[in-house]
C-alpha cells in the first residue's frame, strides 16, 4: 500500500466536512502486525533507558541549579524515570500480550 492509496481511503470528505472512514481503513483496536510488534518491543528498551536518562539528567541539572549538598532531585529523577519507564513497559506488555 502507498501513502496515497492510504490516503485514498479517507477521500472524498463526507457532506459535513469530515473525513470519510472506509472499512478498510486502519482501526485503532487493531492489533499490530508482526514487523511492527516486533520494532516496538525491541525498541522498549531502548525506551526505558532513555527515560531513566533524561530523568537523571533533570535532577542532576537541578541539584547544580539548587546548590544541593546530596544528589536528591538526581536520586528522585531517577526513580520517577524507572517508574515512567516500567508503567511504559506495563502498557506494551498489555497492548501486545494482554
Amino acid at each position: 500500500m502507498t501513502p496515497c492509496d492510504r490516503f485514498d481511503t479517507f477521500w472524498p470528505p463526507n457532506s459535513h466536512g469530515g473525513l470519510k472512514m472506509h472499512s478498510d481503513a486502519p482501526q485503532r483496536d487493531r492489533k499490530p502486525d508482526r514487523p511492527m510488534r516486533l520494532s516496538e518491543l525491541a525498541s522498549a528498551g531502548v525506551e526505558l533507558c532513555g527515560i531513566v536518562a533524561v530523568f537523571c539528567l533533570g535532577g542532576w541539572w537541578l541539584d547544580r541549579r539548587l546548590g544541593n549538598d546530596g544528589p536528591w532531585m538526581l536520586l528522585t529523577g531517577g526513580a520517577l524515570g524507572i517508574i515512567g519507564g516500567l508503567y511504559k513497559l506495563w502498557r506494551l506488555n498489555k497492548r501486545f500480550f494482554g
